[in-house]
């Protein structure tokens, strides 16, 4: 029997402040364990929570970029439970009045998502679970979240990442998040369900926790479609589960089944009085909006892009960043971009980096570009320039170093030009018989006497001349 397949999407994702969301401690990636934690991170007594603006901020800038209405009186609430992750034994949430709600999401087959909701939260501690002990890291716990519920309108493992994709790209270009799945500043959880054509109730749900890659979450969903097909088909009953993806075995693993519903005793956050947000606050947000990759992929094809560049830098926000500030120093749009896909990307491909932890500064790419242009150096000269200024240098005084600056003053190139006539007598008298080879074996040879620095134009007129004036 086919089935209708039934996918929602929970995303939490990581705000980039510089702070925690109720709490003035730092927010870190890497460091050393239980080193980014305050009092109130750990529910010390008569510590009382303070709302992170710059969180509000970005969470509505997440509310914007995914078409959510905006709910204008910013209300908090604790979801209550103990756990070892959780020291004040509930989590400061928005369970009754989430900032943004009923937004959506275009793929790209024209289909709509709607988002049912995005809320503020705050997120656990770390755990590392040993043998026979359990260790915590708290550095995490308050790091400023915002949640992200699609409806279940997905259809296939495709749309679900496809959907993934472009939330987190509209969140990384609003500069709300690094959406780094491997740092753990985005995480996914996937709820799957069947149910035969034609039915309207749905089938029982399972959800598929922490997923950390897009292929990852692709695997699982296929794995678990599958795996529930089969069991329908065999007459047995789907239980609502919690599941984690195996990445060794390629297959879901059960955790636990969801045989009642957790009480989680929610109730107003006493210690946060409700906020309302002006409508000037939430305009100005509004108004310095950052770029959009729609809008600058737009911008982008105005200034003479074609489609395949600007797609390929768009698709990377820092690597679009970076190409935005090289343009800043220099008019020449394509061979930017061309050097941008084929060289800087291969660097960073190549050694596993993000753009960001690159040496090269725009500036110098963009010298050295113009350096090209206006053949100071030569293409081929240009490589050996790049892989210098890769390393952080500056593109003139690689240049100057390496010596490689065009020669175009026209006594030095007759020098080279006479040394070469000299030593090679038999190609004037090739010249005077009418062949034409001449020119270019003796333009070679004046190549090769001055290292490939001679301007080509100049050289060859002067060499045409000076055996003409031999005729």
């Amino acid at each position: 029997m086919n089935y209708e397949i039934i996918i929602g999407i929970e995303m939490h994702v990581e705000l980039k402040t510089k702070t925690k969301m109720f709490s003035p401690s730092p927010i870190t990636y890497g460091e050393k364990p239980n080193t980014s934690v305050g009092v109130v991170d750990m529910a010390f007594p008569g510590t009382l929570p303070t709302v992170n603006k710059q969180g509000i901020v970005l969470a509505l800038r997440a509310c914007m970029g995914l078409n959510c209405e905006i709910d204008s009186l910013l209300r908090f609430d604790r979801k209550n439970y103990y756990y070892s992750d959780l020291p004040k034994g509930f989590q400061i949430t928005q369970q009754f009045f989430p900032i943004g709600k009923n937004g959506s999401v275009v793929l790209e087959n024209g289909k709509k998502v709607r988002v049912n909701r995005l809320h503020i939260e705050e997120d656990t501690a770390k755990q590392f679970h040993g043998t026979n002990e359990t260790l915590i890291d708290y550095n995490r716990s308050g790091n400023p979240l915002v949640e992200i519920v699609s409806e279940p309108d997905i259809s296939n493992a495709k749309e679900a990442v496809e959907f993934i994709e472009k939330v987190s790209e509209t969140l990384k270009y609003l500069d709300v998040s690094n959406v780094r799945m491997e740092e753990g500043s985005m995480r996914c959880d996937v709820n799957i369900s069947l149910r035969p054509f034609g039915y309207e109730k749905l089938g029982s749900k399972v959800e598929i926790k922490n997923l950390n890659s897009l292929n990852n979450i692709s695997k699982a969903i296929e794995y678990e479609i599958a795996r529930q097909a089969q069991m329908l088909n065999n007459g047995k009953v789907i239980l609502e589960e919690t599941r984690r993806f195996d990445e060794a075995s390629m297959t879901t693993i059960l955790m636990r089944i969801k045989d009642e519903t957790v009480d989680y005793k929610y109730f107003v956050e006493p210690n946060i009085i409700p906020i309302q947000l002006t409508d000037n606050f939430i305009n100005d947000v509004k108004d310095n909006l950052p770029e959009l990759a729609s809008a600058r992929h737009k911008r982008y094809l105005e200034i003479g892009m074609n489609d395949y560049d600007a797609d390929v830098i768009i698709n990377n926000k820092d690597l679009s960043d970076f190409f935005d500030a090289v343009l800043m120093h220099t008019k020449e749009i394509k061979m930017a971009a061309n050097w941008m896909i084929s060289e800087v990307l291969a660097v960073v491909n190549k050694d596993n980096l993000e753009i960001t932890d690159l040496q090269l500064k725009p500036k110098e790419l963009a010298v050295m570009i113009n350096s090209v242009v206006d053949k100071t150096i030569s293409s081929k000269q240009a490589k050996r320039v790049f892989n210098e200024i890769i390393l952080g240098k500056e593109t003139k005084k690689v240049i100057s170093d390496l010596g490689l600056e065009v020669i175009r003053d026209q006594a030095q190139i007759l020098a080279f030009i006479e040394t070469a006539i000299e030593n090679n007598p038999q190609s004037v008298e090739d010249f005077k018989a009418g062949r034409d080879r001449a020119l270019g074996f003796l333009m070679g040879q004046v190549m090769k006497l001055s290292q490939g620095k001679v301007d080509p134009q100049i050289t060859n007129k002067l060499i045409k001349q000076q055996l003409e004036n031999m005729l």
